[in-house]
């Protein structure tokens, strides 16, 4: 930019210059300052005293030592302006003096009569016949050096005003690099750098700016973007790692029960069964484990529709305590010959909750399959208790059992996909490992939360909250 200023200041001065000399000649030399005065004088002159030397030798009353006197006063008065006035007759000198003209000029100055103008190189003349006098003003200020004066002067000028804007350019400049070019240059900078780090990968980095002005908030929302950004990708590789562990459990529990149904299809189409209660029995293990693999798809089914957010659900408002009840009574018998006691608190409270009726139930049936799997090896049931209780703006579910309970570290783990406490895949029957996962989306869903707390007689406890519909 400074170099920007000094190029500017230079072809502004040089070009000033080739215009000015092209606007000027030599005929400066009658322009605006000693030629005006010069004919100033004569003008003065004339009026004061030549015209009356005309009117009185017209009238026959020109004295000529009453001129001359007028003269010398003249002289006295403007002589040391280099001007002079003399009076001749014919070519003779009648003024007292040193002549400003010399004698040869004046023979070609008074050749002819009448009012004349002449300009030689440093003087200037004028002329005017009184009879047989001839009145000669004559100015000797004019020099060759006129021109060049002129010239300087106007250089000089144009040299101080291109200095003038030089000066101003530099400084205006200089405010401009301290005051706008400079922040601009570092908040671009600090952009650049944070854009450099993005490109690395490294989506943690975090611009610090210092400034006040716009490029702070410049700055502040492209924090913002890599901080989404940053949690868009840790969301997309964790829902990458649930795929890969989907794919990778469900195959495995779908391998074990697919081996069994294809060992049993083998001996019955072997004849291994030869007796009508060996084939009995083997087709009610067909039975059993096609009611397993069935299990292991609806809840992968399951699972995939909720991760679609807009997936629809039949959503009603139900009285949440009567509907509890409705579902524990419907399955209530079943559970009973499976080991399962379900025991539910009197008088429920009512509270109003938005729900999709057939996945609430699934949230239950999960929470209670998932006691009957893990209860006590050394007990024949295990006992579930079912509360409700109402808060200001939401209501609590509690499903508590008498089991083995959980580690404190699992207790947020047993919600994740395929997650199981005792560490081991070889039971297909013991579950899919999507249970619990499934109930947190389905509460998710719902606008609740859904936790789990290791209960005081040593069990573990599901608690669910749901919104309120008022």
């Amino acid at each position: 930019m400074l170099v920007t200023t000094v190029a500017f200041g230079l072809s502004l001065f040089f070009g000033g210059r080739i215009i000015y000399f092209e606007l000027q000649d030599e005929s400066l030399s009658s322009g605006k300052t000693d030629p005006d005065y010069f004919l100033k004088m004569v003008a003065y002159t004339k009026e004061k005293y030549l015209e009356s030397w005309t009117r009185d030798f017209n009238k026959g009353d020109f004295d000529i030592n009453e001129a001359l006197s007028q003269a010398s006063e003249w002289n006295e008065r403007f002589g040391k302006d280099s001007f002079n006035l003399a009076v001749y007759k014919n070519k003779t000198l009648l003024t007292r003096g040193r002549p400003t003209i010399e004698e040869n000029l004046a023979a070609l100055l008074f050749s002819n009569s009448g009012e004349h103008f002449m300009f030689f190189d440093n003087l200037a003349v004028f002329t005017t016949t009184i009879g047989e006098y001839n009145a000669a003003l004559a100015y000797n200020g004019f020099s060759r050096n006129l021109y060049y004066d002129g010239a300087s002067k106007g250089t000089l000028n144009l040299l101080t005003a291109t200095i003038t804007i030089l000066l101003t350019l530099f400084f205006v400049n200089l405010f401009l690099m301290r005051f706008v070019a400079r922040p601009i240059n570092l908040a671009m900078t600090t952009l650049m750098e944070g854009i450099r780090h993005i490109r690395d990968g490294d989506l943690g980095y975090e611009i610090f700016y210092r400034g006040h002005d716009e490029f702070a908030q410049i700055c502040s929302d492209f924090n913002e973007m890599t901080w989404r950004l940053n949690q868009s990708i840790n969301r997309i590789q964790q829902e990458e790692q649930v795929r890969r562990e989907l794919v990778a459990g469900i195959s495995h529990d779908l391998h074990t029960p697919l081996a069994s149904i294809k060992a049993y299809v083998e001996g019955l189409a072997k004849g291994v069964a030869n007796t009508p209660e060996k084939r009995q029995h083997y087709l009610s293990i067909l039975n059993r484990k096609t009611e397993i693999m069935e299990k292991i798809i609806d809840q992968l089914f399951t699972f995939s529709k909720l991760d679609i957010e807009t997936f629809p659900m039949r959503l009603s408002r139900v009285d949440l305590g009567q509907e509890i009840m409705r579902v524990v009574g419907e399955a209530r018998d079943e559970y009973r010959e499976s080991g399962l006691l379900i025991d539910i608190a009197e008088n429920l409270p009512n509270a109003d909750v938005e729900i999709d009726k057939t996945l609430f139930r699934n949230i239950l049936q999960n929470i209670f399959e998932n006691s009957l799997k893990y209860k006590d090896k050394g007990k024949d049931n295990v006992h579930v208790d079912v509360k409700l209780q109402r808060k200001s703006d939401h209501i609590e579910i509690t499903l508590e059992d008498d089991g083995p309970g959980v580690e404190g570290d699992e207790l947020v783990k047993i919600f994740d996909t395929f997650y199981r406490c005792d560490k081991s895949r070889t039971d297909a029957e013991k579950g899919s490992g999507l249970g619990l996962a499934i109930a947190r989306k389905v509460a998710m869903r719902f606008g609740g939360v859904i936790w789990a707390e290791n209960a005081g007689g040593g069990g573990l406890a599901i608690k669910i909250t749901l919104p309120i519909r008022r």
